[in-house]
């Protein structure tokens, strides 16, 4: 059985702001006071599956959002679509939006077949020109201009289906059940803006006479990636291309052929993860990636990131997380991922940026050693860290 989703577009945008050059991790902040319904109090389990999918985003994103802080005259109010009733223009006022952080309402609804809605939220509000340029960019300079390039808000609402047969587990998916953990990665990045906001809108094609933004997506990295643009879902009338194509393809961690989080459907019994083309694109519409090998997302690869992986070293039991060292996702640390931090070891900046040197890569072999001293077990991978060494030389590709 195939099981579709359909996400709502759920935001009001507008435009200006100033960059911020540091990194830092995205977290998410999630509010459970409009469930309603009892989906997350009935399934405590799935608030963990939640918390799990978002830490494939905190993990990675790296982008410095600024504050929404309300008070001396500058006041704003939310508006979004209640995930428990569907209602459109909830209004919050005055909440205060700390640095780096999104703020997600979640809640069960019968959604009618859909497994999950979701998407960022608008807002309306006044003050002097700092406050409402973090109310709208969150200091994402991109999003200022005529033809986005970038996007950031406060945060957004996702409804799940209370009627669907759910696997909450974390450990796989479960035959004849709809998987949590894959639909709730998938509607955070609506939240985030695939599908859904200015900077996806710029790289579609706008039919004049139909209103509607139509494929293919042409994020540069994506079509340097796809090998010319990317196809997308044909939309409803009156609605927007969000979704790639049906059964695109692409790769996890560069490894796993695997159809993309990111396209309409899942089927029944199985789970997806983020491909590289997924990736691609949430780097095209703005966000800031952490290269392979950062596994603190603090914008260089060095010693700190080699001590991660090295204390979860040949740790196979399919839940490893990406600042634990998984860069390829498979859910295990091994040499595969050891390899995608040598071939960036002493390099700063983001995925797909030109790597800036932050000293030398000869001594990786005894770097790599001196990471396995500060773990308890015996340091006796000497000779894989030899053998790593020549891949330092090769450069990374565009989006892994």
């Amino acid at each position: 059985m195939i099981s579709r989703w359909k996400a709502a577009a759920w935001a009001v945008i507008v435009t200006v702001c100033a960059p911020l050059a540091a990194r830092a991790r995205i977290t998410f902040t999630f509010d459970y006071s409009l469930d309603s319904t009892g989906f997350f109090t009935t399934n405590p389990a799935a608030k963990t599956a939640l918390e799990k999918a978002a830490e494939v985003y905190s993990d990675r994103l790296v982008d410095q959002l600024t504050d929404i802080t309300p008070g001396n005259g500058n006041t704003w109010n939310t508006d979004f679509t209640n995930p428990a009733t569907g209602v459109a223009g909830v209004k919050i006022t005055d909440l205060t939006i700390p640095a780096n952080t999104l703020r997600v309402y979640v809640a069960g609804s019968n959604l009618g077949g859909a497994l999950g809605q979701g998407g960022p939220g608008g807002y309306g509000g006044s003050g002097d020109a700092t406050f409402l340029s973090k109310l709208q960019y969150r200091g994402q300079a991109g999003a200022a201009l005529s033809t986005p390039t970038d996007f950031a808000n406060w945060g957004g609402s996702i409804a799940f289906d209370n009627t669907s047969a759910w696997n909450f587990s974390l450990t796989g998916p479960v035959a004849g059940k709809n998987d949590f953990l894959t639909v709730a990665t998938h509607e955070l990045a609506h939240v985030l803006g695939f599908g859904t906001s200015p900077s996806w809108r710029a790289r579609l094609t706008f039919l004049s006479g139909t209103g509607q933004y139509v494929g293919p997506f042409t994020g540069p990295k994506s079509v340097a990636l796809n090998g010319g643009p990317v196809p997308l879902e044909t939309p409803a009338a009156g609605k927007n291309a969000q979704h790639f194509n049906f059964s695109l393809m692409s790769k996890v961690g560069g490894v796993t052929p695997q159809e993309t989080l990111m396209d309409p459907d899942i089927q029944t019994g199985t789970r997806k993860k983020v491909t590289v083309l997924d990736w691609a694109a949430l780097d095209d519409i703005g966000w800031d990636l952490a290269k392979n090998g950062d596994a603190n997302a603090d914008g260089s690869v060095d010693f700190n990131d080699l001590v991660a992986l090295a204390q979860n070293y040949n740790v196979n039991d399919g839940q490893r997380r990406w600042a634990q060292g998984d860069f390829n996702y498979d859910g295990n640390v091994d040499f595969n991922d050891l390899v995608l931090l040598a071939q960036n070891y002493n390099t700063a900046g983001v995925q797909g940026a030109a790597d800036v040197p932050a000293g030398s890569s000869a001594d990786f072999a005894s770097a790599w050693a001196a990471a396995r001293a500060e773990v308890p077990e015996p340091a006796t991978l000497g000779l894989v860290a030899l053998a790593v060494v020549p891949l330092l030389s090769r450069r990374p590709q565009i989006v892994r």
